[in-house]
């Protein structure tokens, strides 16, 4: 949980927006943010012992993604948007752990 609430906090950090009335479930929005932590986790394992992964890397396990990659709700994504961010955030709280 704490992974996921420095998450948040760094999304809403630079977007206070997202957790306005009804973004928040929004695609890849904050409540969609917890079904992809794990996968998140393992992704910022992942971009600590290489280059930064680019934001549709993180689109993989994404619910909307069609089979030929192709997101509607790209525009929209909080996770896509914000997605160095959310990287940098589970990257700092696990060398907190």
């Amino acid at each position: 949980m704490r992974i996921l609430r420095r998450v948040h906090a760094a999304i809403q950090e630079r977007d206070p927006s997202v957790l306005a009335r009804g973004e928040r479930w929004r695609p890849g929005g904050i409540f969609e943010l917890q079904e992809h932590t794990l996968f998140l986790i393992e992704r910022s394992i992942r971009a600590q012992s290489r280059r930064p992964i680019p934001p549709d890397r993180l689109c993989d396990r994404c619910f909307y993604l069609t089979p030929t990659r192709l997101c509607p709700h790209r525009s929209r994504c909080v996770l896509y948007q914000h997605s160095q961010a959310v990287i940098e955030a589970i990257a700092a709280a696990l060398k907190a752990e």
